[in-house]
């Protein structure tokens, strides 16, 4: 992944928008980064004291995210010359109750991926020991 400045590039989008919490407080100061989801190329912003923001980039298909990786948007379609108007955007929190209350179905998983090879039954989400041969 590149980070990439457009600076005077004269076919460049500008997209706005507001990035909220989800109790529609603004996040002032939050990283952004408007990914492409072609080449992963990286333009780079940062909210305002009111959660504003404007990105200039080239025209394409791209993802909001903030610093974390969260994605605030999945689809911005930015053209040539035009404003991208998001308008106001909550950031969606992480569900780690949701996942911690999750546990592997009865059965036994068996995979050529490490991660799920040997995963125990009706335990949390987590590898399991390798059984014993």
């Amino acid at each position: 992944m590149a980070i990439v400045a457009v600076v005077g590039v004269s076919n460049a989008a500008i997209v706005r928008g507001t990035v909220l919490n989800k109790q529609g407080q603004p996040l002032s100061h939050l990283a952004l980064h408007l990914e492409s989801r072609v080449s992963h190329d990286s333009f780079l912003g940062l909210t305002s004291a009111d959660g504003s923001f404007a990105i200039d980039v080239p025209p394409g298909y791209y993802q909001l995210r903030d610093s974390d990786g969260t994605i605030i948007s999945p689809n911005v379609v930015a053209t040539h010359d035009a404003e991208v108007a998001l308008g106001r955007l909550v950031r969606p929190g992480f569900p780690w109750p949701i996942l911690e209350e999750q546990v592997v179905a009865p059965a036994i998983l068996k995979s050529p991926a490490p991660i799920t090879a040997y995963v125990r039954p009706g335990g949390p989400i987590a590898p399991a020991q390798r059984p014993a041969r």
